[in-house]
């Protein structure tokens, strides 16, 4: 085809291009060092008339290196923020200097030494200087706690809003974007353009996200779990960080506005988030609160164990023992959307009961009045993770929900089963009214989450200790077989002279000391037997069981007669044996209580018939440790218990060691799988950048070399111009 236009319009085309073409070079020349600057170049079409033809001017980007590059960074952000702050915490709790398996084993080093020398006021004083120096410790630790997760929810709302900023700005810059494409096809507004990645990848550093890019300029962002938060035509979604039901505890969740102008949220986990949010998220559910809940089952087993094997010994007073810590109580928080403002529910950790305490909370829902009784209410029960997700059981799938019905201002054992009962530790109370609790209405109880901050130590004076077994056997001098005390037990020590299901076989006498019950005073009524006092062997394998005033010639009609053994296979545990095997009215009554009469002998060697051995109370008894040794036993007992889905038993608790062993394994774990993960994120980082770089990013060199091509075009497409106005003269002049 031939060529229409003249050397003047085709010489003008290729100024005008030349000079695009400079101005761009220019243009990414200047903006080398401007952050998140992508490089653009101007291409052209020739004419077929002649001359240079339209342009048009694109950032040169690489979408695949951009979108791996914001996967990237969105790992970097998650897994920085998780470590940073899982390595200050790793460093607090398994610092010797601070490390409460010190603290812990200080205290049992001091109650070792005392149990040693039962009557040393100072080595008893020593144990109660470490049993609050272990109080302190805890209370230290739950501040520490305490103070991460105001920490955490400040950073949380700062970086929420950060982050719905950057939402608005891409909205915002989308819009504009959409625009100026409409408008110019041609020409990209690659600075709006700039702006836009540039937010896209800070966004992208907050939370993890995905990206989808429309012919009309518009970015579509998504979270990677697929919710949208910005939409084509220009809408957009916003984060939130509150509580529903612990305003201590701030919940991400992504807020959509509806057509009719309601808002519906959605709530989400520290995976599904991503990026830094995500990984502080992940931080806090899986170690903060965690560890939080954890640390109060630690101190509330330890505290009641100590609480309830102090009483059953006796003291340096001559008095069965009290308590040792105090184990405080808690109230369940009410969810915001509750229509009842009156009801309440209270809990209190049940002494003895300790080992059935888990780490877990509970949500409780009001069903709607109970159909047992008008002053019970229906409840349904979830046991929950700290996050407020559905406890697992064994096999990975969400433990059943319970529904069951409470009275209303009684307390009531806490039974979390969905066959067979399983308690966890606790009575309820709920203290309002059966209307009081609206359908619907929600609670949640976290029976650990402040134990460790609620534990006070209430014994104060080294005396109080009971060392000593508040009972003694004696055997009779006039003895003739070869039996002899191989150990005495000691579980029950309750006084109750009304014979509750939890009474014992120990009494208060007129002066106030305890002593064990005597004929009339026992279980069986006025007129019979008091407590198992005295066991008297019929033959080497039969006894009788008599209370205290057993007159010395064996009879099973005497007032003092409770119960008798036949054959037995050993001389194990003889009031147990009784009990298991005698049918008397005494015994029956026995029975029928919980733990009665709390006590137990068991002998070793061949007895003969006339053998008497007498179970008293230990009176005067100061020298004795046997009580202080099972107390320092308990370092090595299995208490805890472990896995809040299974019950508490041999194979599923642990010790006060190993828990807290379990605890600083589980921070130290996670603390190295995020310094890995970081690495490994940071390499790909790494990768990424530098792969989005190599295409997106200017080089000097290159743009150097352009510069010198365009402007040497620039000179030859201006050359044309003086080559035409000679030709032009020169026929000018022929024609003169």
């Amino acid at each position: 085809m031939a060529i229409t236009n003249n050397l003047y319009s085709i010489a003008q085309s290729g100024v005008r291009a030349q000079t695009e073409l400079l101005q761009t070079t220019g243009h990414n020349i200047a903006n080398v060092n401007t952050e998140g600057f992508v490089r653009e170049r101007t291409s052209h079409e020739a004419q077929l008339e002649g001359g240079v033809g339209g342009s048009q001017t694109q950032r040169i980007i690489d979408r695949f290196a951009l979108s791996s590059m914001r996967r990237d960074t969105t790992e970097v952000g998650y897994y920085e923020a998780y470590y940073v702050r899982s390595s200050e915490f790793d460093n607090i709790y398994s610092g010797d200097a601070s490390s409460l398996a010190t603290s812990i084993n200080s205290y049992f080093t001091a109650m070792q030494t005392a149990a040693s020398e039962p009557t040393n006021s100072a080595a008893r004083n020593l144990v109660i200087s470490e049993a609050n120096a272990f109080v302190g410790r805890m209370h230290s630790f739950s501040d520490f706690t305490d103070a991460k997760a105001s920490e955490i929810n400040a950073e949380l709302t700062s970086l929420t809003n950060r982050a719905n900023e950057l939402v608005e700005s891409i909205a915002k810059l989308n819009m504009k974007i959409q625009t100026l494409t409409v408008t110019d096809r041609n020409h990209q507004p690659g600075v709006m353009m700039n702006e836009r990645d540039k937010a896209i990848l800070e966004l992208s550093e907050l939370i993890g996200i995905s990206t989808i890019d429309r012919p009309d300029g518009v970015t579509l962002v998504n979270m990677r779990s697929g919710q949208s938060l910005v939409m084509k035509d220009g809408t957009f979604n916003l984060f939130s960080a509150d509580g529903d039901v612990d305003p201590n505890y701030r919940a991400l969740k992504l807020n959509h506005t509806l057509m009719d102008g309601s808002v519906v949220s959605q709530p989400f986990v520290g995976a599904d988030i991503g990026g830094k949010i995500g990984g502080i998220v992940a931080f806090r559910d899986e170690t903060v609160e965690k560890v939080q809940r954890e640390l109060g089952q630690l101190a509330i087993t330890f505290a009641d164990s100590m609480n309830q094997q102090n009483g059953l010994g006796m003291d340096l007073d001559g008095e069965l023992g009290q308590e040792i810590f105090g184990l405080g109580q808690f109230e369940a928080l009410k969810h915001v959307r509750n229509t009842g403002t009156i009801g309440g529910i209270v809990g209190e950790f049940i002494p003895g009961a300790s080992s059935d305490v888990t780490d877990s909370d509970y949500q409780i829902e009001i069903v709607g009045p109970g159909t047992t009784s008008a002053s019970h209410i229906e409840v349904t029960i979830t046991k929950l993770n700290p996050d407020g997700t559905p406890v697992l059981d064994s096999s990975g799938s969400p433990i059943a929900s319970v529904t069951t019905e409470f009275p209303v201002g009684t307390a009531t054992l806490m039974d979390y089963s969905t066959s067979g009962g399983q308690p966890e530790g606790f009575n309820v109370t709920f203290t309002g009214g059966v209307s009081d609790y609206v359908p619907g209405d929600k609670f949640v109880l976290q029976p650990a989450k402040r134990a460790a901050a609620n534990i006070s130590l209430t014994m104060l004076r080294g005396e109080d200790l009971a060392f000593a077994s508040p009972i003694r056997v004696q055997s009779a001098t006039t003895n003739l077989g070869s039996a002899q005390v191989a150990s005495s037990t000691v579980t029950n020590t309750a006084i109750d002279g009304t014979f509750g299901p939890e009474a014992s076989g120990f009494v208060l006498n007129g002066s106030g000391f305890p002593e064990l019950q005597t004929t009339g005073n026992g279980p069986a009524g006025a007129g019979e037997a008091g407590a198992p006092a005295v066991i008297v062997f019929t033959g080497n394998n039969s006894y009788e069981v008599h209370d205290s005033s057993y007159a010395g010639v064996p009879d099973n009609t005497a007032t003092s007669f409770i119960g008798s053994v036949s054959g037995a296979a050993n001389l194990r545990n003889l009031i147990q044996q009784m009990k298991d095997t005698s049918g008397s009215p005494e015994v029956a009554a026995m029975t029928a209580l919980d733990d009665y009469p709390g006590y137990d002998i068991t002998l070793t060697g061949t007895p003969r018939a006339g053998d008497v051995f007498r179970i008293e109370f230990n009176q005067s008894g100061f020298d004795d440790n046997r009580n202080g040794l099972a107390m320092a036993a308990l370092q090595d007992a299995n208490t805890i218990r472990r896995d809040p889905s299974l019950a508490h038993s041999d194979s599923n608790s642990a010790t006060f060691q190993e828990y807290y062993g379990e605890i600083i394994s589980g921070i130290g774990e996670n603390t190295a799988a995020a310094d890995i993960n970081l690495q490994a994120a940071e390499a790909m980082k790494e990768q990424s950048v530098a792969a989005f770089e190599s295409v997106s990013g200017v080089n000097l060199d290159e743009e150097a070399a352009n510069l010198i091509k365009f402007q040497q075009a620039y000179a030859a497409s201006a050359r044309i111009f003086s080559t035409a106005q000679a030709m032009f003269d020169s026929i000018l002049s022929a024609m003169r």
